[in-house]
């Protein structure tokens, strides 16, 4: 009798994972931007005070 399980995952699970990575990094970039511009700010306004 042949062993016929496979390891390893299909495309559809595969695709799930990629689909689901994807919707985050949407949802995370634009938060990671917004608090990298806001810290770039405060840090320019502490440089023209001691300035």
């Amino acid at each position: 009798m042949k062993n016929t399980k496979k390891k390893g995952f299909t495309l559809t699970e595969l695709m799930v994972v990629l689909v689901i990575i994807a919707i985050i990094a949407a949802i995370a970039v634009p938060f990671f931007i917004k608090y990298w511009r806001i810290a770039e700010f405060h840090h320019r306004r502490s440089d023209r005070v001691r300035v």
